[in-house]
């Protein structure tokens, strides 16, 4: 028998402070978790420059302080849009993994995302009940089962970091960044690599039309740029046979 959702938010904010989009959107959401009975609750980890430490201190915790959480979801301080009824489709989901993917911040004449979405022999997007299968994915919007990180930390080696109160932490490196085959990797990167390499599925729902707070708010869903691909016009993202991805 599955346990019942308990689902954690984890937020890395720099400066200590969320975005106007970022507040109404997470308010809607937990109230709609509330509302409907499953338990939610909202970490943050402030004032680290180091995005990669921060995602580390906040599954460590995550896996630490709520042993019975189910879902580690972070939502980026700069991410908004989204909708309760989206993020109550992913709690709902059986799925290791299952991001949105936020347009890039920058005026273009065609919004840009980073992702990498899986295609068949044919060039087509892999699509299973609406969701496109990911090798790439950022992590600013994304539910993860606590299986996975536990696998993760399993395997991960440790680190200390001094936290803002002056207290000594111990992270698991889940979400490590570094060079790889000569060039930088970030910590999305090298977290999705993991999951490949563990034979975990990332599914990536396109249909959120996010707003991304930078100088301005930019706004675009996903599901624009794949109707571009499909209909034979330059992507805004990218897309790579299944046979490719390692």
């Amino acid at each position: 028998m599955q346990p019942d959702p308990y689902v954690i938010f984890a937020t890395p904010t720099l400066s200590s402070h969320v975005s106007y989009e970022f507040c109404g959107a997470m308010e809607s959401a937990m109230s709609s978790l509330a509302l409907s009975k499953i338990r939610s609750a909202h970490i943050f980890w402030p004032g680290l420059q180091f995005v990669d430490a921060a995602r580390n201190a906040l599954s460590t915790q995550f896996l630490g302080e709520y042993p019975d959480g189910t879902d580690f979801f972070f939502v980026d301080d700069d991410v908004g849009g989204f909708t309760a009824e989206q993020v109550g489709k992913f709690v709902a989901s059986p799925l290791d993994v299952i991001a949105g993917v936020p347009p890039l911040k920058g005026d273009r004449a065609v919004p840009e995302f980073p992702v990498h979405v899986a295609s068949d022999d044919d060039g087509k997007p892999i699509m299973e009940d609406g969701l496109f299968l990911a090798y790439q994915i950022p992590l600013g919007f994304v539910r993860i089962k606590r299986a996975v990180l536990e696998r993760f930390a399993s395997e991960s080696q440790t680190y200390s970091i001094a936290h803002a109160d002056g207290s000594l932490k111990v992270l698991f490196n889940i979400f490590d960044c570094g060079p790889k085959n000569g060039e930088f990797t970030g910590e999305d990167t090298t977290f999705c690599d993991k999951c490949r390499a563990a034979g975990i599925d990332i599914w990536v729902d396109p249909d959120i039309k996010f707003q991304h707070r930078g100088s301005k708010r930019w706004e675009a869903s996903l599901r624009d740029a794949l109707r571009s691909y499909e209909a034979g016009q330059n992507p805004s993202a990218q897309v790579r046979k299944r046979r490719d991805a390692a």
